[in-house]
């Protein structure tokens, strides 16, 4: 799965995709621009991080919620 991919799945639109970087709004909060950015990293990984006030654990919380956070694998990394 791409940064791409991924990030449409947490929300149907993604705003700006450059050199394997997402940008889409955070599912834990009410976003009035993109503040997730969803990046492809070496190996296969894909990084998470909410440039708003969102903690790892809450986006974490929230990947889960939508079924996005795959239990047992390490191919996501929320930063």
């Amino acid at each position: 799965m791409s940064a791409e991919n991924y990030a449409s799945a947490i929300n149907e639109k993604v705003f700006d995709q450059r050199d394997g970087c997402s940008w889409t709004f955070c599912p834990c909060h009410n976003d009035d621009r993109p503040s997730l950015l969803v990046v492809d990293c070496p190996g296969g990984i894909i990084k998470v991080k909410c440039f708003g006030d969102c903690t790892k654990k809450e986006v974490t919380a929230a990947l889960k919620a939508l079924n996005l956070w795959p239990e047992f694998s390490k191919c996501i990394k929320v930063v």
